[in-house]
């Protein structure tokens, strides 16, 4: 049998049989590859969404973390803490440093700082240094202009070539807004209900500017814990820069604290037995008629015994005042007055808390047998 050709007809059936199943094979795997990728999109998306969110609250919990600092950083103080105090109605700024101090003084040889626009002759010494802000690094001095008078003594700050000077509450010619934060032990300590002692002044004691150079012995130690001794009628300690600091009674009856006003202090007592005194007494001793001290201290009487006081009387807080029972006597023997007429307590006793006596003379009294003081 002789093989059966095939037509032309039936070629051209074969040949789009042939591309139509090509056509149908090339669909299905495009739709293959179009679904893939769609689905490869959709995973993408779903894994990016999470990360997204991820991104989103750890920028917020940052956010709220600046926040915090922020807040954190105006509530707890820096090394220079700026802040406003308004005076007479003007604003000035007051910068805190904080300083790491010396174990002591180091003198500084006097071409190594110049403070010429202070005074002329000068000794000065490093204390310590600023630890940190815009002063950080910088030497804490403490220098003494010795040619000047009176002498006075101030702390500055060597920032680079420029000595900036540092408050201290005793030279009213040169003020600053700086302070040390760390400079003083302690301002006030309260021996009893009526009574503190307080910080006087910078620089006081003038010739012994650093509490080394003071010479005290063991009875001179009055108060253990704070280290504070005390000498011919005055009270000493030591600051954090190694600087002598001097210290005051702070007492009920009186307002006068500190320097100099101890030789003026207006008393002001009402006691309970209806008696009442007002007066301008000195706490201070009385040299030759008057009372010019280079450095005032208590007029502490070591003779007097309680047998030859008598008690004016006793406040409602306690404080008792006491005088001569013999005040007559008293003042034509210390002092060579005959006469305190016109004058009911010309002349008082205190017991300070350490249990000696201070004795207090009306100044307007004194002053009306002394007039050339």
């Amino acid at each position: 049998m002789e093989p059966i050709k095939p037509s032309n007809n039936n070629l051209v059936v074969i040949s789009i049989v042939l591309i139509a199943l090509f056509v149908y094979i090339c669909i299905s795997v495009d739709n293959d590859n179009k679904q893939k990728y769609s689905v490869e999109s959709i995973e993408s998306v779903q894994v990016s969404t999470p990360i997204k969110k991820v991104e989103e609250k750890i920028i917020s919990e940052n956010e709220q973390i600046v926040k915090q600092d922020e807040v954190i950083q105006k509530t707890i103080p820096k090394e220079d803490v700026v802040t406003k105090e308004s005076n007479n109605d003007d604003a000035h700024e007051k910068v805190y440093v904080i300083a790491n101090w010396e174990k002591e003084p180091i003198k500084l040889n006097r071409d190594s700082i110049n403070l010429l626009n202070y005074c002329r002759y000068y000794d000065a010494y490093k204390t310590g240094e600023v630890l940190d802000g815009i002063y950080g690094g910088a030497d804490i001095i403490v220098f003494q202009c010795t040619g000047d008078f009176p002498i006075t003594t101030m702390r500055a700050i060597k920032n680079k070539d420029e000595c900036v000077i540092i408050n201290d509450n005793n030279v009213s010619v040169h003020k600053s807004n700086i302070f040390i934060s760390n400079l003083y032990p302690f301002n006030e300590i309260k021996l009893n209900l009526n009574v503190s002692l307080v910080r006087g002044h910078d620089f006081e004691n003038q010739s012994n500017i650093f509490f080394k150079d003071l010479e005290f012995s063991n009875d001179d130690l009055i108060l253990k814990d704070y280290m504070i001794y005390k000498k011919e009628g005055k009270f000493f300690g030591m600051n954090n820069d190694g600087s002598t600091q001097k210290y005051y009674f702070k007492p009920s009856f009186t307002s006068c604290v500190g320097g100099y006003e101890i030789e003026r202090c207006l008393v002001s007592l009402n006691f309970i037995n209806n008696i009442v005194i007002n007066g301008t007494y000195t706490m201070a001793p009385i040299y030759k008629g008057c009372l010019h001290h280079k450095e005032p201290g208590y007029n502490y009487n070591e003779n007097i015994i309680i047998d030859n006081l008598r008690q004016i009387g006793v406040a409602e807080d306690g404080t008792v005042l006491y005088e001569p029972k013999d005040v007559q006597k008293y003042l034509l023997d210390n002092y060579k007055i005959d006469s305190h007429e016109g004058y009911d307590y010309p002349i008082v006793f205190w017991k300070d808390p350490f249990g000696d006596f201070i004795e207090m003379i009306n100044m307007d009294f004194y002053n009306s047998k002394y007039s050339h003081c």
